[in-house]
């Protein structure tokens, strides 16, 4: 016994954005993710707590509800903010600063990227005035 299409629709929209806000308030922001060192063990815990608090989340909606739409709406934003995190935990902040292939001289080239040793590792916040 599933619910009305305009009713199920609604509460997976609801659903997928609760689980997008429970991805949010559990880790880091994507872009201080993607400064960390790739492989970050805190954020790939908080990245999988968040995604299991999720999916508990989208079951139990689905399974009281008794609709699969719900159930696929949900997942898919589960599956979505988990593939994001992951992928950003695992992106180099060095890596991605070099050039696309394509020649020095091409039209698509981009600008030469600096050497790795003249890179300062980004810090989130700094406290100067507690020394």
């Amino acid at each position: 016994m599933s619910l009305k299409p305009e009713i199920s629709l609604g509460v997976g929209l609801a659903l997928g954005t609760t689980v997008l806000a429970i991805h949010q308030l559990a880790g880091p922001s994507m872009a201080d993710i993607r400064t960390l060192e790739p492989g970050n063990k805190d954020v790939a815990s908080s990245e999988r707590t968040a995604t299991w608090a999720g999916a508990l989340l989208v079951s139990t909606v689905s399974l009281l509800a008794r609709d699969p739409v719900i159930f696929m709406v949900g997942g898919a934003m589960v599956i979505g903010t988990a593939w994001m995190s992951r992928h950003a935990n695992f992106v180099s902040p060095i890596m991605s600063a070099l050039p696309h292939p394509g020649g020095a001289g091409s039209a698509n080239s981009a600008p030469a990227a600096p050497d790795a040793a003249q890179l300062q590792p980004y810090v989130a916040f700094s406290d100067e005035f507690s020394r």
